[in-house]
């Protein structure tokens, strides 16, 4: 209020006063926001942040979460979650077995053809050793070679067979005798 008014001047919107001062020079700290003079600053709910100053909160992105109120900024998903396409997240759902998160972890995504990712929330499809395949996407194991067939490098969809005169008597081979 102006010295000697009677009425109270509303603060500018991200601002506040304390109760009896004449200015309002406090602006509300990251995480809170004040849309309206009379209330103050108040946190930002969950799933969303804000700036120093604010008027408002922002929904945090995809890949992104706050888990409690009045949080500063959105933090991005751990190693093997993911958030869907949905904003405002105030939690991140763990990737199942098989799958993997994306780099933004927007999205848990299926092993490709000669990998697999063992347990839920492992970020990382890893790639089948020699010896062994895996012709099915989304796997959590991998397969070993047949009697007859061999992969000398692993992350394959498929094993070759041994060509005409060469063997493998032992399943899980990476060559051919």
């Amino acid at each position: 209020a102006a010295p000697g008014s009677t009425e109270c001047t509303e603060c500018t919107k991200g601002y506040r006063s304390n109760p009896g001062s004449a200015i309002c020079a406090d602006a509300c700290p990251a995480g809170t926001y004040s849309g309206f003079s009379d209330v103050g600053c108040e946190n930002c709910p969950a799933g969303y942040s804000s700036p120093t100053a604010s008027a408002t909160c922002y929904q945090c992105d995809r890949g992104r979460y706050t888990a409690l109120p009045g949080t500063a900024g959105c933090s991005f998903c751990p190693e093997g979650t993911a958030t869907g396409d949905d904003y405002g997240n105030f939690e991140c759902y763990t990737c199942p077995e098989g799958t993997q998160s994306t780099y933004l972890k927007i999205y848990c995504y299926s092993c490709y053809y000669g990998s697999y990712n063992i347990g839920i929330g492992n970020n990382a499809c890893l790639s089948c050793a020699a010896g062994q395949y895996q012709d099915a996407r989304g796997a959590n194991s991998c397969k070993e070679c047949s009697i007859g067939y061999y992969s000398p490098y692993g992350s394959t969809k498929t094993c070759t067979s041994c060509r005409a005169g060469r063997y493998t008597d032992i399943i899980g081979q990476t060559t051919c005798t």
